[in-house]
């Protein structure tokens, strides 16, 4: 449970009625698909590799997308959260740039917020672009 009591963001907004997470195989790849809300109230999204993956144990900064996640990947590592799937290599992207709505930040309160429906579709680009890779 996040505690949003303390979030500097006092309107309501649509993170009021989201979960806090979300875990998913894509239908198009078969890739699980994982979101989480930090307690700064922002969204992060991530794809679990298998070890058999080009890009499996490498670090966010070495892999080139034919896809502009938002942001950009910004976390590459073992399961992120409970989530856990043996072997598995995760990629992932938060929702914490400068044109993002942070509710528990004091700045970027002005940006876009980035819904639970937004962050899956990023995901989904994600995995698609993952599962595309053949040799890097």
């Amino acid at each position: 449970m996040i505690d949003k009591t303390q979030w500097f963001h006092k309107n309501t907004g649509p993170w009021d009625d989201e979960v806090s997470g979300k875990q998913w195989f894509d239908e198009t790849t078969g890739l699980p698909c994982l979101i989480r809300r930090t307690p700064l109230g922002h969204l992060c999204g991530y794809v679990g590799l298998p070890s058999n993956h080009p890009w499996h144990g490498k670090p966010y900064s070495r892999i080139r997308l034919d896809v502009n996640v938002h942001g950009n990947l910004t976390y590459a590592g073992k399961t992120p959260d409970d989530f856990a799937l043996p072997g598995y290599w995760w990629i992932g992207f938060d929702c914490s740039h400068s044109f993002d709505l942070v509710p528990g930040m004091r700045i970027n309160y002005a940006g876009e917020y980035r819904t639970i429906a937004y962050v899956k579709a990023e995901c989904t680009s994600l995995a698609i672009a993952a599962n595309n890779v053949e040799t890097l």
